[in-house]
């Protein structure tokens, strides 16, 4: 996942994931990030500051 600052164009990695075809974030209060990927059907959580996935909640 990636990050633009618009106000000068650079670009930088926020979070480098296995998954593909990502189509959602949300960030909570305790810096847990929750991404949808439709590549595999899944909500993943991370935890921003240590980089791990912490939970993968899959749509059947």
């Amino acid at each position: 996942m990636r990050a633009v600052n618009f106000s000068d164009s650079t670009i930088s990695t926020l979070i480098t994931t296995p998954y593909s075809k990502l189509d959602g974030t949300s960030l909570d209060r305790n810096n847990n990030v929750y991404i949808s990927t439709w590549g595999i059907q899944s909500v993943v959580k991370y935890d921003i500051t240590s980089q791990r996935l912490l939970l993968g909640l899959r749509a059947d």
